[in-house]
């Protein structure tokens, strides 16, 4: 209905400005930070998938909303984030930039969902070999 399709935006355009900030903060603890070891048995081009994969996610985190945060920019609309702030205007009203934004932003959904479907993909494919990254991720599932 058309209540459902606007409450949409009110809630994808503020998660989306939440998840960037959220986002700046894992990168930044991402290159200050060791990450656990990838296991011992998994074969070189793995590992170097894996990462590429997870450098992949965390410029994907940020690009996303990155986009939509600049396409309302660029239709002359700032993002009110939950009641607390508001977003600045980047630049004036855009027509064409928003509608090339829009695309971008489509597009990049595309590469995001792919890319959690390689990350799952991985995590289980670890998982039944018997590897132990679950238990490296959430520390508090390791096995006593």
């Amino acid at each position: 209905t058309g209540v459902q399709t606007c409450a949409l935006p009110i809630l994808h355009k503020p998660v989306g400005v939440v998840v960037l900030i959220i986002a700046c903060f894992a990168f930044a603890w991402h290159l200050f930070n060791r990450k656990p070891d990838l296991p011992q048995a998994m074969p070189n081009w793995e590992k170097i998938f894996a990462v590429f994969v997870h450098r992949c996610l965390y410029l994907f985190l940020m690009i996303m909303p990155l986009t939509g945060l600049l396409m309302s920019t660029a239709s002359g609309r700032s993002v009110d984030v939950f009641g607390l702030f508001n977003t600045p205007l980047f630049f004036e009203e855009n027509k064409e930039l928003g509608s090339l934004l829009w695309q971008v932003h489509g597009i990049i959904s595309y590469f995001g969902l792919t890319l959690i479907a390689l990350h799952l993909g991985g995590l289980i494919k670890q998982h039944f070999r018997g590897d132990s990254v679950w238990y490296k991720m959430l520390p508090f599932l390791r096995r006593t």
